[in-house]
């Protein structure tokens, strides 16, 4: 049993660095963003190896030693990194100018997106720190900054904005990834940019704020006409880069923001189909129990507290039923 890896809660996270207070409840949708060595905030200290419950970006401004699974990385300067509850690492102060930022959530939070978590960046085996200049330290900075605003805010989908910028972090960094491997591999550094495209394309539709909210993209053919690439070229980089064909991406997109709309607002279930593009509610219904596992006024209907916000609920292998064909190209 000494042997044993320990897991550091989120509730262990804020016992040790703020004394319990504000601690989540477990299994909650959970963000914070806290500023390293900022008055009132979290002291730039070592951070003992072990796994963490939770998910956790840093930006490191400093000399420090990473201890990443069986890796060791030292780093100074400017210093993006990524954690996940799959690995285990810890972190050695080695100067006494550290600043940065980083920000903590829950797995509940990145189940919110069925992108993020196809990301090599929290997947084991895969390079989880970057090197910034100082350029791209302010870029990613400002991020955080505006991570710091958000958070404190009262805007209905703020767990969706934060979100955002959590993935805006998370392509900040494929994109330098796959640039250093620009000159070995052009062919996949292409793709990924290309995926990149595709991520921007498909979530610059969301939030939807009203009924009649312009929607762009809702089949692989929209998103490929406007990258210029076939649907089976888009279709194949889709699934070697995140493992989800481009269908099960948009699918999931458009099945994340129905369930939040069913659950924050007070638009008719007709209304919430036709601002996502469905003409017919029949079709709309159909699409959503596919992937949510049950009709769209049953999730409604569930009690407070209830509403399972994640893209997809593990059916998007299923075979489609027959429908018209337009809304066959999205699922």
């Amino acid at each position: 049993m000494g042997n044993m890896i320990r897991v550091q809660t989120l509730q262990d996270f804020y016992y040790e660095h703020f004394n319990g207070i504000a601690a989540p409840a477990a299994e909650v949708e959970h963000f914070s963003v806290f500023k390293r060595n900022a008055e009132g905030g979290p002291v730039a200290i070592d951070v003992d190896y072990s796994r963490k419950g939770f998910y956790k970006i840093c930006l490191l401004k400093g000399k420090c030693r990473i201890r990443y699974a069986d890796q060791v990385y030292d780093v100074e300067g400017n210093t993006l990194f990524f954690v996940n509850p799959l690995v285990p690492y810890g972190l050695e102060v080695l100067d006494d100018e550290q600043g940065g930022y980083f920000c903590v959530f829950s797995d509940v939070f990145i189940s919110g997106s069925c992108h993020l978590r196809t990301y090599p960046l929290f997947k084991p085996g895969e390079y989880p720190v970057f090197s910034l200049t100082n350029e791209q330290a302010a870029e990613a900075s400002a991020i955080f900054e505006r991570m710091l605003t958000e958070v404190g805010s009262t805007f209905t989908y703020k767990y969706d904005a934060l979100r955002n910028m959590a993935q805006q972090l998370m392509l900040f960094a494929l994109k330098l990834c796959f640039a250093a491997s620009r000159d070995n591999n052009n062919e996949a550094s292409a793709g990924a940019r290309l995926m990149v495209s595709f991520n921007e394309l498909l979530e610059g539709q969301f939030p939807v704020r009203s009924v009649t909210h312009p929607i762009k993209y809702r089949y692989p053919l929209d998103v490929a006409n406007a990258l210029g690439v076939s649907v089976n070229h888009l279709n194949f980089l889709a699934k070697q880069i995140t493992g989800n064909t481009t269908s099960q991406l948009i699918a999931g997109r458009f099945v994340q923001e129905a369930k939040i709309l069913l659950a924050h607002t007070q638009w008719s279930v007709s209304d919430i189909g036709r601002s996502l593009g469905f003409e017919e509610m029949s079709h709309f219904a159909r699409f959503f129990k596919k992937y949510a596992g049950l009709s769209p006024r049953d999730f409604r209907n569930l009690g407070a507290g209830q509403h399972n916000l994640s893209p997809l609920n593990g059916v998007a292998q299923q075979g489609e039923p027959a429908q018209p064909q337009r809304e066959k190209a999205m699922l």
